[in-house]
């Protein structure tokens, strides 16, 4: 396995900039290596912190698809955001 670069993730998905109160958002985040490929498989230790600064971002989890992607889930309490 090579390693993760942090500064080539991508990030893509409806849920990176819009959610609806109450339901859940989602999005998907891809990792890359150095070289610019897709990581393969997962076990990255992935930290994810949402903010807004007007609403509460809550139950922020972390779901590892074992294939270099992984899927972030959370709820927005508010529904102008």
């Amino acid at each position: 396995m090579t390693t993760t670069d942090p500064s080539k993730t991508i990030i893509t998905g409806a849920g990176k900039s819009n959610a609806v109160a109450g339901i859940v958002g989602e999005f998907l985040i891809t990792v890359f290596d150095e070289g610019n490929n897709q990581q393969q498989i997962g076990g990255d230790k992935v930290k994810v912190t949402i903010t807004s600064t007007s609403h509460t971002i809550t139950e922020i989890e972390v779901f590892d698809n074992n294939d270099g992607t992984y899927r972030v889930e959370y709820r927005v309490t508010d529904s102008s955001e």
